[in-house]
């Protein structure tokens, strides 16, 4: 966002040519090199004595406050700016870094700045932040695929930077297709690129949260691989271990979130080492302390509370709204867990007036009530009725968890009218595996099976190309006896080339224990068939 200012500052040039005096003429020079140097110290050195010379010039003063900005000398900048008005996206942009959300983006409407693409970086940055990412997207979207005008007046760095808060923002909304999408269009030189590998397991990492399990394997490859980039890039540029370890924690306590479903004491390593960096970022740190209480589960409560609480007091004002209720809620069920049921309550009425359309809420309350001994019937009967005051997929969460303490309640009746309500108000969510398979489970129990096998039949072509839903599929298949069904799955899947080499030594093992018990089948047969993919 800074790159786009800094442009202005090549209009120093001009002073060389219409400024008399040699000393001044010189002092200019040298500030243009700094520029082009970024050399923050510098440029803030070489502009005091220029502003001793000639005064407020204001190529002058937005050097200086731009090196302030860069020096994080948020404070210093915000004073500077606020005297003078052609300064006004340095005042957002310093207000911006202070946590002053409301207002920087009053600062960007009273600078009238619609068409400035500095003010619509930085507002893009605001929604982000405010937790609106679906609109921070169509932004950084329309600008990463050369749709927004400015894009041809910036150079590869503004690019590149854009590019790495576009991804970002697909975090935010978990959009895995936008990401293929967006690499795809990508050169090797900024694939290549530390943050952009990052965020790219970032949004994935986001994915698996929303139940997109077989995005596992692929957010932790992009982590490591970004933390390969980081390593080697940070060590070409100069900078010490320490500052590389501190940059390089990001990346674990990311990855840390993923091997909780592959390696848990490796996760707990990842977050331990991070919160043991005393220099780490608060923001980071309250991430590394949320998966630890989250890896840790019932054990160690004392003191994934005591890091929470921690955690929330560094970070006030610095952490999305989404990221803020989170570790909320998490110490508020920690609290549940020690037995501080009256702690808890005052903490679920803190946050129902901090988070009023947030139906999580609801699902602490139904935690307490099952706490205190209410019948799963009970709550589910209330989590249903109040899942007709929320929308969109915070009423499909108070809906998923009601079928679920319908089921607890030996009502599969209830719970399969809720899971079809469901389906009509968030097909999307009802359609990922993870739920796919609760579905076709939950219809096996009941004696409908041939209904389950049709499910599951419409969701395997439509997951065809995820291993982590075939092995489901396989399963399935091999359980009720239909060998050659499941025995296709793994032929089908193998020829999109959709697995691993490892993977596919499983899948073959699969095959071949699904031909082995072929009923009808000799054994020429089955060797036959096991030739064919051995080949």
């Amino acid at each position: 966002m800074l790159r786009i200012a800094l442009a202005a500052l090549e209009a120093s040039k001009a002073h060389l040519r219409s400024m008399e005096g040699p000393e001044v003429q010189a002092l200019y020079q040298e500030l243009r090199k700094a520029v082009l140097r970024e050399n923050w110290d510098r440029i803030g050195a070489v502009c005091g004595r220029l502003r001793r010379a000639v005064g407020d010039d204001a190529d002058v003063l937005k050097s200086e406050c731009v090196a302030l900005l860069q020096q994080k000398r948020f404070e210093a900048a915000l004073e500077l700016a606020a005297k003078h008005d052609f300064l006004s996206f340095e005042k957002a942009y310093a207000l911006y870094r202070l946590g002053r959300h409301d207002d920087a983006r009053r600062a960007c409407q009273a600078a009238s700045s619609d068409e400035n693409p500095a003010f619509q970086h930085l507002n893009a940055q605001l929604d982000y932040r405010e937790g609106d990412f679906e609109r921070a997207k169509l932004f950084y979207k329309d600008f990463v695929t050369g749709q927004a005008d400015q894009t041809e007046e910036l150079d590869d760095a503004a690019v590149h930077d854009a590019t790495v808060n576009y991804l970002a923002t697909l975090g935010g909304t978990a959009d895995c297709a936008g990401l293929d999408e967006c690499l795809d269009g990508l050169d090797e030189v900024v694939q290549d690129d530390y943050e952009v590998a990052y965020n790219a397991g970032v949004v994935l990492s986001a994915a698996t949260a929303e139940g997109g399990m077989d995005k596992v394997s692929r957010a932790a490859s992009f982590l490591r691989r970004a933390r390969e980039l980081c390593i080697s890039t940070l060590e070409d540029e100069g900078l010490g271990q320490d500052e590389i370890a501190e940059e390089c924690g990001i990346m674990d306590i990311a990855l840390s979130f993923m091997l909780l479903h592959e390696n848990a004491k490796d996760a707990v390593d990842l977050c331990m080492n991070a919160l043991q960096r005393k220099s780490g970022r608060p923001v980071d740190m309250s991430v590394a302390a949320n998966n630890l209480t989250v890896l840790r589960g019932k054990r160690d409560l004392f003191d994934s509370y005591r890091r929470l609480n921690k955690a929330l007091a560094s970070t006030r004002g610095k952490l999305s709204q989404a990221e803020q209720l989170t570790l909320e809620c998490n110490r508020a069920l920690l609290l549940l867990l020690m037995g501080k049921s009256k702690e808890y309550q005052d903490d679920i009425q803190r946050l129902r007036e901090a988070f009023p359309a947030e139906s999580q809420v609801v699902l602490l309350e139904g935690a307490l009530s099952l706490f205190k001994g209410e019948s799963p019937a009970e709550i589910a009967g209330h989590l249903e009725g109040a899942s007709s005051s929320f929308q969109n997929r915070q009423q499909s969460r108070l809906l998923l968890a009601a079928a679920g303490l319908w089921l607890q309640a030996a009502d599969p009746e209830k719970a399969w009218a809720t899971l079809q309500r469901l389906e009509a108000v968030d097909p999307e969510l009802m359609a990922r595996p993870a739920v796919i398979a609760t579905l076709v489970n939950m219809l096996d129990s009941w004696g409908k099976h041939e209904e389950a096998q049709q499910r599951l039949e419409n969701a395997a072509d439509a997951h065809q190309s995820t291993p982590a839903f075939t092995r489901y599929a396989i399963g399935y298949n091999i359980k009720f006896g239909d060998f050659r069904a499941a025995a296709k799955r793994i032929d089908d899947l193998e020829e999109a080339e959709q697995i691993s080499p490892e993977e596919r030594i499983e899948f073959l093992a699969l095959k071949t224990l699904a031909l082995s018990w072929m009923s009808g089948s000799d054994d020429a047969d089955v060797e036959m068939e096991l030739d064919s993919s051995i080949a």
